[in-house]
């Protein structure tokens, strides 16, 4: 679609380019406005106050900084109830509200204390993470069942008078939570995933109608490109909740992951899942399920695969 509107612009041009009354200051910008969106620099869902920033840079990387340089478009006053206990844990870090534009729901943002770590490289980077709460009208968070917060996060780079803004998430990022609360915590540290890159692993459960499973994910803090999301492999699951304990159709595993401590020949560094339990096989027949398998980041791929 940003192609075909951006093709139409330029032939537009073309056509016209002899006769310039034509083409008026709107469509001009119209046409950089679409060039702005499509290019690889921009997030692809809407409008970020990052997209005009992406050689962002400060003085230091304190929550009020980071506040005025992230979301200087977008902040307002915020009120939160604190009825909740997710709320008034919430409440302990710094926040504003934040709008992007009159027809969406206001969101309180909240912002962790900036983490320190180093890349694949050794290089010194910060880490911030902010989480972005619906509320609802007199302040209350939305904490339904299948709720979760946005969750912003950007990787600065330190330079000789301050910081640089090197990469972030995509405006509607896809880091899982529930209950209103995220599962991601930056109480992680990152782990090498190859030569040249590093991510943070966590574990995200969900249950339904005695269902329950969790995943294992990875949040890959890419430097020339978005900070990204990536689902690992499943962890655990169990249907005996649904079924009960004694049926036939009942079944459940567990898994404890580790990571190595040194690459393989290909320089990744595999993420090994032990599981115990039964599982469904390739026959689709109820099988043990007791076995190692391990995880690798593909870079090329853009994906975490299974390898032997």
């Amino acid at each position: 679609m940003c192609f075909h509107k951006m093709l139409c612009c330029w032939q537009t041009i073309n056509h016209y380019k002899k006769d310039k009354t034509m083409l008026t200051s709107k469509f001009y910008a119209a046409c950089l406005s679409a060039a702005l969106l499509c290019s690889p620099l921009a997030f692809a869902e809407n409008a970020h106050p990052l997209v005009r920033e992406k050689n962002l840079e400060m003085a230091e990387i304190s929550e009020k900084t980071l506040f005025r340089e992230l979301y200087a478009d977008v902040m307002t006053s915020a009120y939160l109830d604190e009825e909740s206990e997710l709320a008034r844990s919430l409440k302990k870090m710094p926040y504003v509200g934040i709008r992007a534009n009159p027809q969406e729901q206001e969101q309180v943002a909240f912002m962790h204390r900036p983490q320190i770590y180093y890349n694949a490289k050794g290089e010194k980077r910060a880490l911030v993470m902010v989480e972005k709460h619906r509320v609802e009208e007199g302040g209350r968070l939305v904490e339904c069942h299948a709720c979760a917060p946005e969750v912003d996060l950007f990787v600065l780079a330190p330079q000789d008078q301050g910081w640089r803004l090197l990469s972030s998430t995509k405006v509607q990022s896809e880091i899982s939570g529930s209950f209103g609360d995220t599962h991601f915590k930056m109480s992680a540290m990152p782990v090498l995933l190859d030569t040249e890159t590093v991510g943070i692993l966590y574990e995200s459960g969900y249950g339904n109608q005695g269902t329950f499973e969790t995943m294992l994910y990875a949040v890959v803090l890419h430097e020339k490109r978005p900070i990204q999301n990536y689902e690992v492999a499943k962890l655990s699951f169990s249907n005996e909740g649904y079924y009960g304990d004694d049926s036939p159709q009942a079944y459940s595993f567990e898994g404890e992951y580790t990571q190595a401590e040194r690459p393989d020949s290909k320089g990744r560094y595999p993420i090994e899942i032990r599981y115990t339990g039964e599982n469904v096989g390739e026959t689709g027949r109820i099988r043990p399920f007791n076995q190692i398998q391990r995880f690798v980041f593909n870079r090329s791929r853009n994906r975490f695969e299974q390898v032997r």
